[in-house]
């Protein structure tokens, strides 16, 4: 789960970093993650099993295909000071910078349960 939350914080810091006229300000992130153990359990198989499927599958009518169960997401929240500013030309190097600590947070949490496991 805490490697999901690095992809999508990785993927997410990216993506903000490409448009510097978007100002996050008093914006927070939603971490939501599935906290029953045993939907968890249910959804990393299926997950397990997904990946060792075809990189390329058939496509489907959208109407009858369904949305594998996700792990856990992140949502950006909080946006009554946000706001665009035009002539900006860089991202506020603070905001990117509160990107890279919560990612390397997860990655030392990871480290240590990675640690604690062996």
């Amino acid at each position: 789960m805490i490697e999901c939350f690095i992809d999508t914080l990785t993927e997410l810091r990216e993506l903000i970093a490409e448009y510097p006229n978007l100002r996050l300000i008093g914006s927070s992130i939603l971490f939501i993650y599935e906290g029953d153990r045993a939907a968890a359990e249910s959804t990393w198989k299926h997950m397990l099993e997904e990946d060792k499927l075809p990189s390329e599958k058939e496509v489907m009518d959208e109407e009858t295909e369904e949305l594998p169960p996700k792990m856990c997401d992140l949502r950006l929240i909080d946006f009554a000071h946000s706001d665009w500013h035009s002539e900006a030309k860089e991202q506020d190097p603070d905001l990117l910078k509160g990107f890279d600590n919560i990612i390397k947070i997860m990655k030392d949490c990871l480290t240590r349960l990675r640690e604690e496991k062996f």
